[in-house]
């Protein structure tokens, strides 16, 4: 699920931004360390991290279905040649977007956007500036915006391993990756073909044995 609604967010932002960005890029570290100038030719652009699982909560009573709660990061970064102030506000060219428009647009296509998927509307949080400075030629700005959605995941029961043609598509993935790798799986539920039942009929009299009870053995088979 958690790649599913990456590469969702990521698609839902190239598509809806445009020209406005050079692309739209799965992060990587790309801010850190000695990177940083090789990744600012890039700008105006964006990136999109999973952030984490927040928290995770019981669902229901039985205790086999939880609810997690994620949270995605988006960053948006643009330079500008002027000052540093022009790298958020824009500049005078088409292609100095600025930061700021970045992040109105990117906030308006993801609010209350599910992408598609079985999963919460995605849910804006906090807005907040990863760093603005002035470089050798240019003037750079990144800001990072968060998201929160949810999802609900089943337990397997006590004791079993994923087994194969189950209806939830998560588990269905997860059988598949670990079937891959060689993983334990268990085997697929027997098909129900049916019970042996017995009904007694109640004696019509009270002095009728009760074995004597018309009895009606209905035969089902089993494969």
């Amino acid at each position: 699920m958690i790649a599913s609604i990456e590469q969702a967010i990521r698609q839902r932002l190239s598509d809806g931004l445009g020209q406005m960005v050079t692309g739209v890029f799965t992060y990587g570290g790309e801010f850190d360390g000695e990177g940083l100038a090789q990744v600012v030719n890039q700008f105006p652009a964006v990136w999109i991290m999973f952030a984490g699982i927040k928290d995770t909560v019981r669902h229901d009573t039985r205790g086999s279905r939880f609810k997690a709660i994620g949270q995605f990061t988006v960053l948006v970064g643009d330079r500008a040649s002027g000052s540093e102030a022009d790298s958020r506000f824009g500049g005078l060219h088409r292609h100095d977007v600025g930061t700021y428009r970045l992040m109105q647009t990117v906030r308006h296509l993801l609010t209350n956007q599910s992408l598609g998927l079985q999963i919460g509307r995605l849910q804006p949080g906090a807005a907040k500036s990863l760093f603005s400075r002035q470089m050798e030629q240019d003037a750079v700005s990144v800001f990072a915006l968060e998201f929160e959605t949810y999802w609900f995941e089943d337990a397997l029961q006590d004791g079993d391993w994923p087994r194969p043609a189950v209806s939830d598509v998560q588990q269905a993935q997860v059988y598949a990756d670990v079937s891959a790798y060689r993983g334990r799986t268990d085997p697929e539920h027997p098909d129900f073909k049916g019970a042996n039942l017995e009904f007694r009929i109640p004696p019509k009299t009270p002095d009728q044995p009760a074995d004597m009870a018309a009895t009606v053995e209905p035969e089902v088979k089993h494969d």
